[in-house]
């Protein structure tokens, strides 16, 4: 039974200090940021300094002292995950991490396990959210959870399911399955015309956050049974991007199980869906091999290589040509270079063209040879006197 926060308070008092528990009642909250942390910090002491050098700490005093402290954290997490104001939750997320690792050796496995059942709950609940920091601190915390031997893997998949509106693999299947929007569909299944934005987001939150898990590589325990109905589920949404990430999942799974355990999760797709996700197979298979086939060895590129390569921002700049001693160049591509240089420097020497700078910083147009616009200048003199002459006639 979890206790009502102005019950908590006094528990914290006793065990952590009266400071702690007095910052925990302001009504700042960043005094009751700097409570949970003051709280992580005398956690994370136990397992450094598990009895002081005057009264020495017996098994059974330090094993009280951890089961007092998490009983009380357990309490104090219970309402500050379901908070609204994000830096609060933040903290008992990382509140919620160090709880389990100093008091996980001294536990027993039931308490911890009765402790994560509730907590964990508040913990998926922010999968998806539209704040960003929010569901990524969330997702990391559900795969810590899932790597501690007091949870595991089928607590922490039990949990996305009932987040996701996902049916349980082991039930009936000819149970349908209730979503909050409404709408009833079989397990693993979902009709797209029915769905509501809260459940794409929930939808979206548990797959994003089964990729991950499926890429931690200290999680184990995987089986194809329990993974197909997030698959079947994603697949079948409307959107483009919930399609993609159920095809990554099949992907990522496929990776931990092998390929002869994923194929009977596609036999109830259509051939089009089945053909398409066999080529994103493919392409898996030959991006793994492309990595594992890598020396790690330093790659040395030529100057012919290395043109138009560009790393870190940087161009690389091609070797300079090379002329041997009797006058001819070596390379191809720097003699045909060095012809394109000498047509542009006859061409310029024969127009004379040259850009000039005015003193206001204006580009001028290109200047004329000193001949030509003498000559220019005398037909215009001879035209405007013909005008002037002849009745604003323009002759010529």
């Amino acid at each position: 039974r979890m206790l009502p926060y102005d019950e908590v308070v006094p528990k914290v008092k006793a065990i952590f200090g009266n400071m702690i528990g007095g910052s925990l009642q302001s009504s700042k909250w960043d005094r009751r940021v700097e409570a949970m942390a003051a709280v992580e910090t005398i956690l994370k002491g136990y397992s450094l300094n598990p009895g002081s050098p005057d009264v020495p700490a017996t098994p059974n005093r330090v094993r009280k002292r951890h089961m007092d402290s998490f009983k009380c954290c357990c309490a104090l997490l219970y309402h500050a995950l379901n908070d609204k104001i994000l830096p609060i939750v933040f903290q008992a997320h990382s509140l919620y991490r160090a709880c389990f690792e100093s008091c996980e050796t001294v536990m027993l496995q039931h308490e911890l396990k009765a402790a994560m059942t509730i907590l964990l709950t508040f913990v998926i609940r922010r999968l998806g959210d539209s704040n960003a920091r929010l569901h990524e601190s969330a997702c990391s915390l559900v795969v810590f959870c899932a790597a501690l031997p007091s949870c595991g893997l089928p607590m922490v998949l039990s949990g996305l399911r009932e987040h996701g509106r996902i049916a349980d693999p082991s039930a009936d299947s000819k149970a349908p399955m209730q979503l909050s929007s409404g709408a009833v569909a079989a397990p693993g299944r979902i009709r797209p015309e029915r769905i509501g934005r809260a459940v794409k987001r929930d939808l979206e939150g548990a797959l994003t956050c089964l990729e991950r898990l499926l890429d931690c590589h200290e999680v184990d325990g995987w089986d194809a049974e329990d993974v197909g109905p997030f698959f079947l589920a994603g697949l079948q949404c409307p959107e483009e991007k919930m399609r993609n990430r159920a095809i990554r999942v099949a992907v990522l799974l496929r990776r931990q199980v092998g390929h002869d355990s994923v194929m009977p999760m596609l036999s109830s797709l259509r051939q089009a869906q089945q053909d398409m996700i066999m080529k994103e197979f493919e392409v898996d298979e030959e991006l793994g091999g492309a990595e594992d086939d890598s020396s790690g060895e330093e790659l040395v590129l030529s100057a012919e290589q290395s043109m138009g390569l560009v790393v870190m921002g940087m161009g690389i700049k091609p070797g300079a040509a090379v002329q041997s001693s009797n006058g001819k160049f070596d390379d191809e591509d720097a003699f045909m270079d060095a012809i394109l240089e000498d047509t542009d420097q006859v061409f310029a020497g024969a127009h004379n063209v040259v850009d000039d700078v005015s003193p206001h910083g204006r580009k001028r147009g290109p200047m004329l040879p000193e001949d030509e616009f003498e000559e220019l200048l005398m037909d215009s003199h001879d035209s405007l006197y013909e005008i002037t002459a002849g009745g604003h006639q323009q002759l010529g």
